[in-house]
């Protein structure tokens, strides 16, 4: 009986994206759907046999089937008997909108740059680190141990978490605009070391690189990207660097998708 791939495993071939084989196959049927539901003649199966080939690297589809019936007792998929008319439910795409990163092409922004400084005691030391995390996960960068940083307002999602978890008066949001600068240093400059955008940008370079004119099964150039974007704060285009290659990776991204 082949065994079921570890979680290492699982991180290491969805490059992170993912830790669970229910999870990386929720995604890969979904961008099946989508194929098909575009017209492009692809079934579920189809979509994803590469990634699956290269996942399991032969030992065959238990492991899948496995992940399938514990995808449809958590409610996130329904199918009739013989896994026919597949589909992802309402539950099942709630889970994605948690997994997947999406590439947002519009990023709003009102030339504001906010800061969201804390000063929590010590007895709160673990409503302290939960504060980090959750600013992180809204897509803030963190300038100082308790001075973090975003082009998006904060204040009302931090409102209700700060509600939650009594940390009134504890947190303070103030804004400054587009021409400020915090140390002698402009806001862009700012932006691009905190959020570390040479690194990103390079990590887009070479996804750009290396699918320009190389086409690859659409899994894994889906896992490639995604699991760039996911690490992306898709701050607005006023503030990235002047050589961005995020939007060209898109573009490559978007492209092969509608071409298979």
């Amino acid at each position: 009986m082949p065994k079921v791939p570890d979680r290492e495993k699982i991180i290491a071939a969805t490059k992170g994206l993912v830790s669970t084989l229910s999870d990386y196959l929720l995604i890969q049927l979904y961008f099946g759907m989508e194929l098909m539901a575009g017209g492009h003649g692809r079934n579920v199966g189809q979509a994803g046999e590469a990634a699956w080939e290269d996942f399991f690297s032969g030992k065959g589809q238990t492991p899948k089937r496995r992940a399938l019936y514990g995808l449809k007792s958590r409610g996130f998929v329904d199918y009739a008997r013989g896994c026919s008319d597949l589909r992802v439910t309402e539950a099942g795409l709630k889970r994605l909108r948690a997994l997947v990163p999406f590439y947002d092409q519009r990023r709003i922004w009102n030339g504001k740059l906010y800061l969201i400084t804390f000063d929590i005691p010590e007895q709160k030391k673990s409503q302290r680190e939960i504060l980090r995390s959750y600013l992180k996960k809204i897509g803030c960068g963190m300038l100082q141990l308790s001075v973090w940083i975003t082009p998006y307002d904060p204040r009302e999602v931090l409102r209700d978490f700060v509600s939650q978890s009594g940390l009134q008066g504890m947190v303070l949001v103030s804004d400054m605009g587009k021409d400020g600068s915090i140390g002698g240093a402009d806001i862009k400059t700012i932006v691009e070391k905190v959020f570390d955008l040479e690194s990103l940008n390079a990590r887009y370079g070479q996804f750009v690189r290396q699918y320009r004119k190389t086409k690859g099964p659409v899994a894994a150039l889906t896992v490639d990207f995604l699991s760039i974007l996911k690490d992306d704060p898709q701050l607005p285009f006023a503030l990235l660097p002047d050589a961005w290659m995020g939007a060209e990776a898109y573009a490559i991204y978007a492209k092969h998708l509608r071409s298979q």
